[in-house]
């Protein structure tokens, strides 16, 4: 009997689990794209306030501010 050798070019035929990893690659990938998404949202928000914090903190450095019990007799 004869045991036939196969070509390394050629590409075995798979089995029913094949569905399933592409399904779980697909989830995966789907995970890494919305923790991206998530981790660029908190840094913008972060950004966001430190820009503006430094924007406010100007805007009250430059005002007289005195506390009301300051100013009654």
């Amino acid at each position: 009997m004869r045991h036939e050798t196969r070509d390394p070019s050629e590409r075995i035929a798979s089995t029913d689990d094949a569905p399933t990893r592409r399904h779980k690659r697909y989830w995966h990938s789907l995970d890494h794209v919305i923790t991206g998404l998530w981790v660029a949202l908190l840094l913008s928000i972060i950004a966001y306030a430190l820009i503006e914090g430094e924007a406010v903190m100007a805007e009250l450095d430059g005002l007289d501010l005195v506390a009301a019990h300051a100013t009654s007799p």
